[in-house]
């Protein structure tokens, strides 16, 4: 940590729920396109990347060896406020 800054990682528990088909077809457009051609340029293969698994991984690893300044808060519903 730079000083005394705090970085606040802000999770949703519903996100362990999500359980992502990686071989789901991209919905058709424009934005398929695009997302196609960065997809193409990562030379891995991308596979959902918000995947439950890696979420959870990265929330033990983070209760096993804690980061100075990061604070977790759950995340909250949008309003216009």
């Amino acid at each position: 940590m730079i000083g005394d800054r705090e970085v606040i990682l802000f999770h949703d528990p519903r996100t362990l729920a999500h359980q992502p088909d990686a071989d789901a077809a991209f919905l058709p457009g424009r934005l398929d396109r695009r997302v196609r051609e960065i997809l193409s340029g990562l030379g891995a293969k991308w596979s959902y990347p918000e995947h439950p698994g890696r979420l959870r991984a990265v929330l033990e690893l983070l209760e096993r060896e804690p980061v100075p300044g990061l604070r977790l808060a759950p995340g909250v519903a949008a309003t216009r406020e």
